[in-house]
């Protein structure tokens, strides 16, 4: 099972997305700080000299590319599916379309 984030509102936990875990599975709730659901590097702590970011390129670039499996593709496939039907769901409900 993955992550998933989430916000305590009213009693209740509202995932930040869908999950696709069979029903009744139990889970960790804690709080967190916001600190500690950051992802990747804050923009001041990216290099902004020559030689830093010329260390960045190069790192970058003897990156593996990414090969996915074919179980992967359609598990990225359901999850674009998945948020696109909530997206679609969102804007239609803002609009008074639902």
């Amino acid at each position: 099972m993955n992550t998933v984030f989430g916000t305590y509102e009213n009693g209740s936990v509202k995932l930040d997305a869908p999950v696709d875990w069979s029903e009744g599975s139990r889970v960790v709730v804690q709080p967190t700080e916001a600190e500690d659901e950051q992802i990747g590097m804050r923009e001041e702590d990216w290099p902004a000299d020559p030689k830093g970011i010329a260390e960045w390129r190069a790192r970058f670039a003897a990156l593996e590319p990414l090969e996915f499996t074919a179980e992967d593709e359609a598990e990225i496939a359901a999850a674009r599916k998945a948020v696109r039907a909530v997206t679609l769901d969102a804007v239609r409900r803002k609009m008074g379309l639902a």
